[in-house]
C-alpha cells in the first residue's frame, strides 16, 4: 500500500480531503450528514511520513464508526481515540507478519525489521522510520507500535 493507495481508499469510501488550519491537531475527521472529510492541516505536516499517520489514524476513526464532538466528554474522545487507533493500526500495521518472524527467532525489533520492512534509524535509538508496506510511518519499537507524531 502506498501514499496513493491512502489517497485511493478515501476515495473509494467517497471521503474527501480538506486542508485547513487546525488547533491543538494536525488532522481530523468530519462526518455530517452522510459526508465525510479528513481534514488535514498541512502547516502541521510537515512531510509525508506525518501526513501518512494523520491519514492512517483519521481513516481508523472511519473504519471504527469512532466519531466524537468536540464538546464530548474526556472520557470519551479517549476511549474512541483508542478504538479508532486499534483499527487504524489492525489494518495498516503486519502484526501477522512479525508474529510469524517471531516463531522463527526473531525477537529484536532490529532482526523482525530486517525480515519485513526497509527501516531508517532516526536519531533515537528506540524508533525508526520504516516502510511497512510502501508506507512511511515512525515506529516506537520499545512497545513496537506507531508512535504518532505529536
Amino acid at each position: 500500500m502506498t501514499k496513493n493507495d491512502l489517497y485511493q481508499k478515501m476515495k473509494d469510501e467517497n471521503i474527501h480531503y480538506i486542508n485547513h488550519e487546525l488547533l491543538f491537531t494536525r488532522g481530523a475527521i468530519v462526518h455530517y450528514n452522510n459526508i465525510t472529510a479528513i481534514v488535514v492541516d498541512d502547516k502541521q505536516v510537515k512531510n509525508q511520513v506525518s501526513e501518512n499517520t494523520v491519514l492512517m489514524q483519521e481513516l481508523g476513526h472511519y473504519m471504527a464508526n469512532a466519531y466524537y464532538r468536540t464538546n464530548s466528554p474526556s472520557e470519551l474522545i479517549v476511549e474512541l481515540e483508542h478504538k479508532a487507533d486499534i483499527k487504524a493500526w489492525e489494518t495498516f500495521f503486519p502484526y501477522d507478519e512479525i508474529k510469524k518472524l517471531m516463531k522463527r527467532g526473531l525477537t529484536t525489533a532490529t532482526r523482525i525489521s530486517s525480515g519485513i520492512i526497509k527501516w531508517k534509524p532516526l536519531i533515537w535509538l528506540d524508533a525508526s522510520i520504516i516502510t511497512i508496506r510502501n508506507i512511511m510511518v515512525l515506529i516506537d519499537f520499545n512497545t513496537c507500535l506507531p508512535f504518532l507524531l505529536a
